[in-house]
């Protein structure tokens, strides 16, 4: 570990952090039902032959889902944390050979470098808030690994900016808290 792994950036190289982070249900629905908007917004076929790059895959959670959905797929999963790809590779076990795991960190430049080849899709969920300073860089080392034809989809959480786009995820994170209140108690509540 390193003398950072305190650090907001690093406290996901820890064990017993990753463990308490995984065992937050609650956060961890919420993390769901964006992992589904997310999903819902790939534009393939489930029958598609496809490779496709989760960026930060953590343990797999976001991998899993994809992998369920997509049977013909090939999946990278990266990130920086030796301890969350290990939850990933037991959480993916059974898409053994479907599945390749990078470990690389986003904040080095060049860390592209570790993935081989382009992909159809480039997903990202909850990643790129922990590396807010090289957030451009990313999406411009990024841009190389996305196939022609190819997308990109991120889910995270930012600072919006201006107020028009300020307007629209206020009222969005009202849509998302009204639809928590009503899976938790069946009522829906005006907001």
């Amino acid at each position: 570990m390193t003398a950072d792994s305190g650090s907001f950036k690093n406290r996901y190289l820890s064990p017993k952090f990753v463990d308490f982070w995984m065992a937050d249900q609650g956060m961890e629905a919420g993390r769901s039902l964006w992992r589904q908007k997310l999903i819902s917004l790939l534009p393939f076929e489930s029958s598609d032959t496809l490779r496709v790059l989760d960026l930060g895959a953590g343990t797999g959670a976001l991998s899993l889902e994809i992998l369920n959905l997509y049977p013909n797929i090939h999946l990278t999963c990266q990130d920086f944390s030796e301890t969350m790809l290990s939850h990933a590779r037991q959480q993916l076990a059974k898409f053994e050979g479907k599945v390749t795991f990078v470990q690389s960190d986003l904040r080095n430049p060049g860390w592209e470098q570790t993935i081989e080849g382009t992909f159809d899709a480039v997903v990202s969920s909850f990643v790129t808030h922990t590396v807010p300073d090289n957030v451009k860089a990313i999406y411009q080392e990024l841009f190389g690994l996305v196939s022609p034809g190819g997308c990109f989809l991120s889910c995270d959480i930012f600072t919006p900016p201006g107020p028009a786009l300020e307007r629209i995820y206020h009222k969005s994170r009202l849509m998302d808290f009204q639809n928590r209140i009503k899976m938790k108690t069946g009522i829906e509540k005006s907001l």
